[in-house]
Parts: C-alpha cells; sequence; structure tokens
C-alpha cells in the first residue's frame, strides 16, 4: 500500500513544471514613441536581474534605465502583454514628476518588437495602473480605459 502511495508522489513531482522567466538579466529593451503632446521619446533598459513572479501569473522586473532601479518591465502569462514603467521623472518633490506607460501586445514568447500604447501620468496613477492591471485585457480595451494615449514602439535586443 505504501509503495503505490510513495511512487504516485514521486511521478506527480516529476510532472510539475515550474514557470519559465520570459526575459533575463542583462536583456535589452528600447522604447521609441510619440506622447499625446507630440513629445518624441528614443529610451533604453537593461534588466538589472532575474524576474520575480507575482501571484497573479505575471512576471515582475526591475530595469535600469536613465536612473538605475527605477523602471521596470512586467509581462503577463505568455507574453500576451508586456508593459515597461519608467520612473526616472518621478523623483523627488517635484510638481512636474510624471512616470511614462508604455503597454504592447506581442502575441507571444520569441517576439522582438511590438508596437501599443504610450501615456504619462502622475506617479501614483500610472503605478496603480501597472499594479492592477489585468493581464487578459487587449491593447483596445486599455486603450478604452485609458482614453487617449501616444503611441510606442518596444524593441526586445
Amino acid at each position: 500500500m505504501i509503495r503505490p502511495l510513495l511512487l504516485g508522489l514521486a511521478l506527480s513531482a516529476c510532472a510539475y513544471t515550474p514557470p519559465r522567466e520570459p526575459f533575463h538579466a542583462g536583456d535589452l529593451f528600447t522604447l521609441n514613441g510619440t506622447t499625446l503632446d507630440g513629445t518624441i521619446l528614443a529610451r533604453h533598459y537593461r534588466l538589472a536581474g532575474s524576474g520575480r513572479l507575482a501571484a497573479d501569473g505575471h512576471w515582475e522586473y526591475v530595469a535600469d534605465g536613465a536612473v538605475a532601479g527605477v523602471s521596470g518591465v512586467l509581462a503577463g502569462p505568455g507574453e500576451r502583454l508586456v508593459v515597461l514603467v519608467d520612473g526616472s521623472e518621478a523623483l523627488g518633490n517635484r510638481p512636474d514628476a510624471r512616470v511614462t506607460v508604455c503597454a504592447v501586445e506581442p502575441g507571444g514568447p520569441g517576439w522582438r518588437t511590438a508596437n501599443g500604447l504610450l501615456v504619462q501620468g502622475l506617479p501614483g496613477t500610472m503605478l496603480n495602473l501597472a499594479q492592477t492591471l489585468d493581464w487578459t485585457v487587449r491593447l483596445d480595451t486599455l486603450r478604452g480605459v485609458l482614453g487617449a494615449t501616444g503611441t510606442c514602439t518596444l524593441k526586445r535586443d
């Protein structure tokens, strides 16, 4: 009786495949975009370390952009939705503080370039957006929630 039970436990343990990180430490991302007011952005970000798997199944990475450690790349399950959050313009007690968010729909693993929505806003608003994002939404649904947005292209080098 005990032998079949142990064999069953051993087989079920072997069947588990842990989630695989979509990106790796050192991966480089390039953001090119145009804000709603017409400002052109061209920025580079390098992942500062391994990702963290959140409870809802998306991956979170710290990225170094213009300022180290204040940006991040978030990837939903299956990389159907990827969001880059840049907090470099929100440091300190500034009246013009803002966070830039680029949300793209790359369509799955192995992507290299994807187009999407670019929004800028108050730090609290943009960080709340990134933290409460439903990873099953599509860009057109997100556009409906956000209203008018700029455009962005996220390239994974």
